[in-house]
């Protein structure tokens, strides 16, 4: 089995149609279930408010195909509209060391990537949806990321998307004295709260529907004030700067329900699927930013961070080289596994005519058999490391050999 990955992101994909491809929990266990009728057993989803992407073990060049037309057919949207990321085998392992490290992420080697890649194993874990080798790529690749962010420290500075939305708040309108709302009471909604504050505004309002994230947010900002979603409208009128991060499916704010404004209002949305409606950008008084908008800011980010980049790719290639070396070591662990009952039985014959031969005390006979058998697995200790680092086509020559030197073909 090989790894393949195929689905959509930031790099590749606009919001508009990122919106309609985001995996919820529900989602996630429905499309586990349908990979299962086209024979595609180990897979994790990938969904984050820049990727949806699907990572799966494949056997046949065709499923590639069929994942693609899965993924599409699943989201009601043809196939020639999807802008696919799709790579297999190394150049797919390669990526999935990327991401988990930063590298594919809209703010390159930021660290949230990495608790949502963990959680999304996770999940593929309790939905019975990892084996042993996809297993092992996550949790090298996720060793990786741990390893690129304490030695190469890129996310040092405090950036994220959030962040560099804020920035873009600053430079267009400024946030010092002025009075801003915060929908959403996620990670994202609170790292933009923090960040606003900093800024020094009359007032931050937080709206969400919970009276339990009402009460959390109170607590981490004391002098927020927390607004019921059903009032986000009439304090809307106030506002000068209304910032969007929920995981909501629809939008948050809406054009038929929007105010009369005679000030301006500018709306950060940092959400996906969005929660502004973009046709609200066309009213006079309305200016929207929203994660594409983003980018050229990202870019700059990029291009500063591009030595880091190298050294962390550095990194990544010793891993994936480390990983080549167990991958191959695994296809020769059945011919191991012969060898060893192999050796069981030759220590085991050998002692069983000693033992009828010598009269020996139990003490006597246990110092026998532990000294046959460590001078066997002594003797055959060095072969087996051997084969463990041959390339593939030398341990396939060399399985045949043994296989027939030590008669094991019955076996096999």
């Amino acid at each position: 089995m090989e790894l393949a990955v195929i689905g959509t992101n930031f790099e590749h994909t606009k919001i508009a149609v990122r919106d309609q491809v985001s995996f919820s929990d529900t989602k996630k266990m429905q499309m586990y279930a349908l990979m299962d009728t086209i024979g595609i057993k180990w897979c994790v989803i990938v969904s984050t408010c820049n990727r949806s992407e699907i990572y799966f073990l494949y056997e046949k060049e065709h499923d590639i195909d069929r994942m693609k037309e899965l993924y599409a057919n699943f989201f009601h949207i043809a196939m020639n509209e999807l802008q696919f990321i799709c790579l297999k085998e190394k150049d797919a392992l390669q990526y999935m060391f990327a991401v988990c490290a930063g590298l594919k992420s809209l703010v390159i080697g930021e660290d949230q990537i990495l608790g949502q890649v963990v959680d999304s194993v996770r999940f593929a874990q309790e939905q019975g949806k990892m084996n042993k080798l996809l297993h092992k790529m996550f949790r090298e690749a996720i060793r990786c990321a741990k390893q690129v962010k304490r030695e190469i420290k890129m996310s040092e500075i405090p950036l994220s998307t959030a962040y560099i939305g804020i920035q873009q708040l600053r430079k267009y309108c400024g946030i010092h004295q002025k009075r801003v709302m915060v929908i959403g009471a996620g990670k994202m909604a609170k790292l933009a709260i923090r960040y606003v504050i900093e800024d020094n505004p009359i007032c931050v309002y937080n709206v969400n529907r919970s009276l339990e994230r009402m009460e959390e947010i109170k607590n981490e900002f004391p002098n927020v004030i927390s607004i019921p979603l059903e009032k986000r409208y009439e304090i809307l009128r106030q506002c000068d700067i209304v910032i969007c991060a929920t995981s909501c499916p629809h939008y948050m704010l809406k054009q038929d329900s929007m105010p009369f404004l005679q000030h301006e209002l500018v709306c950060l949305d940092l959400a996906v699927p969005r929660d502004i409606d973009p046709i609200l950008a066309k009213q006079e008084y309305i200016t929207i930013f929203d994660t594409d908008s983003l980018q050229a800011i990202a870019s700059h980010n990029y291009v500063q961070r591009q030595a880091l980049v190298k050294k962390a790719y550095t990194l990544i290639q010793h891993y994936v080289k480390e990983y080549d070396l167990w991958r191959s070591s695994i296809g020769v662990d059945e011919t191991i596994a012969s060898l060893h009952k192999r050796c069981d039985e030759i220590v085991q014959s050998t002692f069983d005519v000693l033992e009828r031969k010598l009269d020996l005390t139990e003490r006597e006979k246990y110092i026998l058999h532990k000294t046959l058998h460590t001078s066997m697995f002594r003797l055959m200790k060095e072969p087996f490391k051997t084969l463990k680092h041959l390339d593939e086509k030398q341990q396939e020559e060399y399985k045949q050999m043994l296989m027939h030197l030590f008669q094991m073909e019955e076996s096999k």
